[in-house]
């Protein structure tokens, strides 16, 4: 999502998970969540290079990572999707939430996908 949109939305959902955990410790993440951000993707990707030169020897392992460029609003059409690149199990779970989410008013489906964008 732009810049400030975008940072907001992610913030407030990592701050969601954070008072769900905090409330019950199902909702405890296994594993830590990070939120990114960057500026100058219309600029040459300056922000985003630079993250990836100061973590390319790490030995971290992403399991998840969304990103969008369509802005910090409810989905309201049926062509909102979570492009999804993983095994069947993970690709069930990736389903029950946007099952969740469309059935409290925020259409989005899951579409199976092999596109893996590689920016570096």
């Amino acid at each position: 999502m732009d810049d400030g949109g975008g940072m907001a939305a992610v913030w407030q959902a990592m701050l969601t998970i954070k008072r769900l955990a905090a409330e019950n410790p199902a909702f405890k993440p296994k594993r830590t969540i990070r939120g990114v951000y960057w500026t100058a993707e219309e600029q040459g990707l300056f922000g985003a290079k630079h993250y990836f030169e100061e973590h390319k020897n790490g030995s971290e392992t992403f399991f998840f990572v969304s990103e969008t460029d369509q802005g910090a609003f409810r989905p309201r059409t049926l062509k909102s999707k979570f492009n999804f690149m993983g095994s069947k199990h993970e690709q069930k779970r990736i389903q029950q939430i946007a099952t969740l989410l469309t059935e409290n008013d925020i259409p989005i489906s899951v579409n199976p996908s092999n596109l893996q964008v590689i920016f570096f």
